[in-house]
């Protein structure tokens, strides 16, 4: 769930994937639930990669630009 794409993908990764995985963890604190719940895994990972699925972020939250940013 906090994998970022690039991890998926199994390609050459750095820093970027730690932001990723912050802005996910980020984004369950914020909202004190897993993202994606329900959803089999196996399906989500392309969502994930290929669909550019992310959680969704109220731009009312104040933690919203910061989420989307990561």
């Amino acid at each position: 769930l906090y994998t970022a794409p690039e991890v998926l993908e199994g390609t050459r990764y750095g820093l970027p994937a730690d932001v990723y995985s912050y802005g996910i963890c980020l984004w369950q604190l914020v909202h004190r639930v897993e993202p994606y719940v329900g959803v089999n895994y196996m399906a989500l990972v392309p969502k994930i990669v290929s669909e550019n699925l992310r959680p969704p972020v109220d731009p009312a939250n104040p933690y919203a630009s910061l989420m989307t940013s990561c």
